[in-house]
């Protein structure tokens, strides 16, 4: 009898204290509604790619379609800037936080490449090709599955994501009186998002955000219409793509609102 007792006794205790433990594990509560606002940039990486079209009556010498495909391709990757307004909800069970957040990030994403070559299947003419891609905003959706310890909470995250993209081409050459093309296309793209991301508290309802995300938009194509006076019963057509995508990094402040 007096073995029960302490058995069952060691075991109240034991249970008491991985409760405690579980308690004292997560200092805040994350449950409920947050907004946030970040800033910060990435690399943006356009993969461009172009080409004469077959049959084309202006790029007749197949040396011509090798050479506008490595004029037109390329990855021209920078720095860019954006800055994100995220509206979130999650819901706590012990350590564990399930949350879904809606964003919209204004973009500053304005990548341009230029090339210039003689061309091999006519002596003495050159040509340009220039391309430009663009995008202002995009939207997602992102539900996550962070962990909480102390005053931190550390997060994985993916979903959709949706932005409209820009892309611009100009093509020039000295062959004749000159040939010239430009063209511009917009697309809105659905792509996907992933990343981690983390947040510390500083009091009940405030805290330090920071994000790492990784984005991929797709292909955009368009395709450019090339006329020269001296030829004007051959013109030409070039078709040029784009494959973007982004490595994002955000800093900012999180508000959550008092569960309810």
């Amino acid at each position: 009898m007096i073995r029960r007792a302490i058995l069952l006794a060691g075991c109240c205790l034991g249970l008491s204290s991985v409760q405690a433990a579980a308690q004292s594990a997560s200092e805040v509560d994350w449950s409920g509604f947050s907004i946030s606002a970040l800033a910060g940039g990435g690399i943006l990486t356009p993969e461009t790619e172009a080409e004469g079209v077959k049959p084309s009556a202006y790029f007749t010498d197949a040396s011509d379609h090798t050479q506008l495909k490595d004029a037109g391709s390329g990855s021209p990757t920078d720095w860019d800037w954006s800055a994100s307004l995220q509206l979130g909800y999650s819901r706590q069970f012990g350590n564990v936080v399930l949350g879904v957040g809606a964003t919209g990030d204004l973009l500053l994403w304005d990548e341009k490449r230029s090339s210039t070559q003689d061309w091999i299947s006519l002596a003495g003419a050159e040509f340009t090709l220039k391309q430009r891609v663009e995008a202002d905003w995009m939207v997602a959706l992102r539900p996550r599955l962070g962990w909480a310890q102390d005053n931190w909470l550390v997060y994985v995250m993916a979903g959709p994501t949706l932005s409209r993209l820009k892309i611009e081409t100009d093509y020039s050459d000295t062959v004749g009186t000159g040939g010239e093309g430009h063209s511009s296309d917009s697309e809105t793209q659905l792509g996907y998002v992933v990343g981690i991301g983390g947040d510390y508290a500083i009091d009940k309802n405030w805290s330090v955000s920071a994000q790492y995300s990784y984005t991929d938009l797709g292909t955009v194509d368009n395709s450019t219409h090339v006329f020269n006076a001296s030829q004007p019963a051959s013109p030409g057509d070039i078709d040029s793509s784009v494959d973007l995508s982004s490595h994002m990094m955000m800093v900012g402040f999180t508000y959550r609102f008092d569960a309810f």
